[in-house]
């Protein structure tokens, strides 16, 4: 009796520990999302596309908005206020589809960083994307 509950216990921690092993295994890639800026440098007053693709296995979600954060010389982050009212849209991503989005550059020149948010469709993980560019005059 003492081996089969000890047999049972092995198999019970084994199989316990074998699906949080699956779980962390499939939400990282299930979560999977190519995130690029069409342009590195940009003129004053020109536009850039951001574009993002669903590369993983679940459907992702995110809105309009988006944050811009000037870089600093010494490093730091300020972030810009942007005249924008957003609308309350919500995207859904199917895998292997893609999105694209118009950012104005209406600043000064620059180091800048545009942050933005995307989800699971489940709202179970989300991730901050960023991505630098630079607003030169010419």
């Amino acid at each position: 009796m003492r081996k089969q509950l000890i047999v049972i216990g092995i198999f019970i921690a084994f199989f316990i520990s074998g699906a949080m092993l699956l779980d962390r295994f499939f939400i990282g890639e299930e979560f999977d999302v190519e995130y690029s800026l069409d342009k590195m440098t940009v003129k004053r007053n020109e536009s850039l596309v951001l574009r993002l693709r669903n590369d993983g296995v679940k459907n992702i979600e995110f809105g309009q908005s988006y944050e811009l954060f000037r870089l600093l010389g010494d490093g730091t982050l300020e972030k810009v206020p942007l005249n924008i009212t957003w609308i309350a849209v919500l995207h859904n991503l199917l895998p292997g589809q893609s999105w694209s989005q118009e950012i104005y550059t209406d600043l000064e020149p620059g180091r800048y960083v545009l942050v933005k948010e995307i989800f699971s469709a489940d709202a179970k993980e989300s991730s901050t994307y960023s991505y630098e560019f630079r607003i030169v005059l010419t």
